[in-house]
């Protein structure tokens, strides 16, 4: 895995004059991916997500890099998968723990099962993770390399263009640049196999008279 003094170094050369602080826009150009990646729902970007609740609790929290769910939660041990609330009616419904049906985000920072779970329960599943912030040299750049090239090539444009505060057209101008290479490299990579539906589904044996 590459660090950030790689990404700096390969393009240094041909930065006019003082070097300046690469580090904004690198953390730019690496979230922009990111967000991206999440769009095309790859796996380079989810996490495996565990909740411990503990019996009659109804909420647990979520990891420091949690940035959403990616499908469904489901409770470790049960077939069905949590589905997000509704409405307030529905919630105010359920307020005596027993089994959860649903679920609420809680500023992404913890997550209410509805109704709450009368016994201790693991919810589980995948979320999309926040990439850490590069705040120096030995900061390590996500993805394995894929997409080094091209947060090179992202940096020196911005630079020499002077689009480096952060503004809307800035960001705007990276994610131009970078999400078509990004959907090009995802789409290479990562091809899911078809849904398989299970036995005990009903349509089996409507399929089968």
């Amino acid at each position: 895995m590459s660090k950030a003094a790689d990404i700096l170094n390969a393009i240094k050369h041909r930065l006019p004059g003082q070097i300046p602080n690469l580090y904004p826009t690198l953390n730019n150009a690496v979230r922009a991916i990111a967000k991206r990646l999440h769009h095309n729902d790859s796996t380079l970007v989810r996490g495996e997500l565990t909740v411990n609740v503990t019996a009659g609790a109804s909420s647990g929290d979520l990891p420091d890099d949690f940035w959403g769910l990616m499908g469904r939660p489901y409770i470790e041990g049960q077939m069905d998968t949590l589905a997000p609330v509704p409405d307030q009616e529905t919630e105010l419904q359920y307020a005596q723990p027993s089994t959860p049906q649903w679920y609420r985000l809680t500023n992404l920072s913890a997550i209410k099962l509805i109704p709450g779970s009368s016994a201790a329960a693991v919810l589980k599943g995948a979320y999309f993770q926040r990439p850490t912030k590069i705040t120096g040299p030995t900061s390590p750049i996500p993805y394995n390399e894929l997409f080094d090239d091209a947060i090179q090539e992202a940096l020196v444009h911005l630079h020499g263009t002077g689009n480096t505060t952060g503004n809307p057209n800035d960001v705007q101008m990276l994610e131009n640049y970078l999400y078509p290479i990004v959907d090009a490299v995802s789409g290479t990579i990562e091809k899911a196999a078809p849904k398989r539906i299970r036995k005990s589904n009903p349509i089996n044996g409507r399929l089968n008279r």
